[in-house]
């Protein structure tokens, strides 16, 4: 678990441009494996942690446009 906090906050330091949205979402797709898999340190409370931080991260974009065709 700690590597994937780890993994958030680089995340969250990458975020300077909205074409590093794709990192994010690589996280949580690796949240949710663990989690489809039942492993123990991963909670759906995490999970919706990061589905609200990305939520964050796209609201405060300023090149929304440039994040759509990034995904």
């Amino acid at each position: 678990m700690d590597t994937l906090k780890k993994a958030l906050k680089i995340c969250d330091v990458c975020m300077t441009s909205a074409k590093n949205l794709y990192l994010c979402v690589d996280l949580l797709n690796k949240y949710l494996y663990f989690y489809i898999y039942e492993s123990p340190f991963m909670t759906a409370e995490d999970i919706n942690n990061l589905i609200d931080f990305i939520k964050d991260q796209i609201d405060g974009l300023e090149d929304k446009e440039s994040a759509a065709q990034g995904l």
